[in-house]
């Protein structure tokens, strides 16, 4: 039994109410708020887990942070989970016409070729979710099996866009809840192959790809394990109601 304390018309997460309880904490291992200032967007809102640590100069916005692949992002503790279901708010307004100007808003990714990203393809206009996994019985090959939110009806970049990204050994599957895209890829495979290496926020690693672009994000939160349709929908539930009333984002 326990005893809950509600404050009216104050800003908890501001005013040192450094716990955040969704409406969803099964396998929470991070909740961010990206906004007002980078020291607040590296603390951990989850209860009882580590916070991030800061790299570079991420830029410092009421509303949300701006990252820059490879030079200003944030470093978590949170690891590549086998299962994992991760929110984030993202849009970019970079040029988007080069891997030097497009974006990964977070990952795992590097060039071992193991590993989760969320990232902008310039080549084919599209918001690319990867979770690497083994395509063979004796684990010697690795696909990143690709899933694409394409430019146009399922994503317009520029624009906030609330994604959620699931993460299972046998598919990949990203949703934008903003634009009702769902984009499922599926395959026979013999389990995940996760990085060594924590998640980034508003990086990948350097890799076979050297994303270097822009990226702007409102929120990022992890689960290291699948949600349910009915899970997610409450989360997604609870995003839109805080960035809505606190932020002025409608997603």
């Amino acid at each position: 039994m326990g005893t809950a304390f509600i404050a009216k018309n104050t800003n908890a997460e501001d005013a040192g109410m450094f716990t955040f309880i969704p409406p969803v904490t099964r396998n929470l291992e991070a909740w961010h708020f990206l906004n007002t200032g980078v020291a607040k967007a590296a603390r951990n809102y989850a209860l009882d887990k580590p916070d991030a640590s800061i790299v570079g100069a991420p830029a410092e916005f009421p509303n949300y942070i701006q990252f820059k692949g490879q030079a200003n992002y944030l470093v978590t503790q949170v690891a590549d989970a086998p299962t994992q279901t991760i929110f984030s708010v993202i849009r970019s307004k970079d040029l988007l016409n080069d891997v030097a100007h497009s974006p990964a808003f977070y990952g795992t990714y590097s060039a071992a070729g193991v590993g989760a990203a969320l990232y902008w393809d310039s080549a084919n206009g599209a918001l690319v979710k990867t979770a690497a996994r083994y395509s063979d019985a004796g684990l010697t090959t690795i696909t990143s099996a690709p899933v694409s939110q394409f430019a146009g009806t399922m994503i317009t970049i520029g624009e906030w866009s609330l994604i959620i990204d699931v993460t299972k050994s046998d598919f990949n599957r990203s949703i934008n809840a903003t634009t009702d895209s769902t984009r499922t890829t599926s395959a026979i495979t013999y389990g995940r192959a996760p990085a060594s290496v924590p998640f980034r926020i508003g990086s990948a690693y350097a890799g076979s790809s050297l994303w270097s672009g822009t990226a702007e994000m409102a929120l990022w939160a992890h689960y290291s394990t699948e949600l349910t349709v009915s899970e997610i929908a409450a989360v997604v539930a609870r995003i839109r109601a805080y960035l809505s009333q606190r932020r002025g984002i409608s997603v």
